[in-house]
């Protein structure tokens, strides 16, 4: 996409250098783990801050291969443990051994037992199926919202970011967020189905001298939640990238789902050979930043007063800069249909549109 660029955030847990002990741990100690996108997750790195002893036994994997679980029972691991071992042992759909297993210190150990990487299956990406009722309710509402034609034009900003200072707006793929949350709002799908996703993963870059450096990418979506089903948005091109059961689900399924719909789609964030963790997506009501501190959101330039330096200059004032690419698409293609429907869960019908290019659609308030 034209004018497209991620923005990196400072370094996180470093998990695509722990990759194979984050997958075995993930599955051996998952009753005590809750994969979840809500406020409700709690991740392996959770559980490894919070237990002294878990904290040893991962250390003790990632430098040895060996993973251990007390035989008397105390510790919940030794019957996925067990399970682990019979498949790696029989049809090795889940796991595989390289090592030898054997009972010391009261404890089972296994040397160099590795979980597979899940295949994805039952999420949608690619070509859809047949469409459902409420997923072309989403679909109409996106396209009228004229975002992506804005994109086309360049309306992401700056190209880098570190050409601004930080109390400055910008719009990048958060302002996108803010933009179609508000929009999907305004149409009426209600405020509480409506939620921001900083997908993040890491890289381990590995530099000419054989030096690695680590970075942490981050792209903003928005999840919209409908009965049992979950929407997965790219605020960017206005495309649903998966739709999955809330319930069902697998965690892990989905986030390599988005990962792989992004690096399909152009959205680049590392190089042939880097190293790419499990990406780590977190979901947040709309109105909550993500990262202390960030620059204030683009609609906060159209507060700035009639003789500031920046007012009214595309490459400077978001307000400014978002109100003439959306009057250009209003130009050229016009507000679109304008009824969408409710789709089939309950939802009101969708308000009349007001005219547009009425910016005032794309506030979230």
């Amino acid at each position: 996409m034209a004018g497209f660029r991620f923005s990196a955030i400072p370094t996180m847990w470093p998990e695509a250098a722990l990759s194979d002990g984050i997958e075995l741990f993930r599955n051996l100690l998952a009753d005590r783990l809750a994969f979840t996108f809500g406020d409700d997750c709690y991740d392996l790195v959770d559980l490894l801050e919070d237990d002294p002893a878990i904290r040893a036994r991962f250390r003790e994997y990632t430098t040895t291969g060996k993973f251990s679980a007390p035989i008397d029972g105390t510790e919940h691991s030794l019957e996925p443990h067990l399970a682990a071992l019979a498949d790696a042992l029989g049809s090795q759909d889940s796991y595989t051994l390289q090592g030898s297993v054997y009972v010391e210190a009261g404890e089972l150990v296994s040397e160099g037992l590795q979980a597979q990487p899940p295949s994805v299956t039952n999420v949608q990406v690619g070509p859809s199926p047949a469409p459902q009722p409420y997923r072309d309710f989403l679909k109409c509402l996106l396209g009228q919202s004229l975002v992506a034609c804005m994109a086309d034009k360049g309306l992401y900003f700056p190209p880098d970011g570190t050409q601004l200072p930080e109390d400055r707006a910008r719009f990048d793929c958060k302002s996108f967020a803010l933009v179609i949350a508000a929009w999907l709002k305004q149409r009426g799908v209600p405020a509480t189905s409506i939620k921001e996703m900083s997908f993040e993963w890491t890289c381990i870059h590995t530099n000419p001298d054989g030096t690695t450096t680590r970075v942490t990418i981050a792209h903003a979506l928005i999840m919209v939640t409908s009965g049992d089903k979950v929407y997965v948005i790219d605020p960017q091109s206005g495309d649903i990238i998966p739709e999955f059961d809330r319930v069902s689900a697998d965690p892990r399924q989905i986030k390599k789902a988005i990962y792989d719909w992004l690096v399909a789609h152009g959205y680049q964030g590392r190089q042939a050979d880097d190293e790419i963790a499990i990406p780590n997506p977190k979901s947040y009501p709309v109105d909550t930043p993500w990262w202390p501190g960030t620059e204030p959101p683009w609609y906060a330039d159209c507060a700035l007063p009639d003789d500031h330096p920046r007012k009214g200059k595309k490459d400077q004032d978001m307000c400014f800069r978002f109100k003439k690419l959306l009057q250009e698409c209003c130009d050229e293609q016009g507000a679109g249909r304008t009824d969408c429907g409710g789709g089939t869960t309950g939802h009101p019908p969708v308000p009349a549109q007001s005219p547009c290019a009425d910016s005032t659609r794309y506030l979230w308030n």
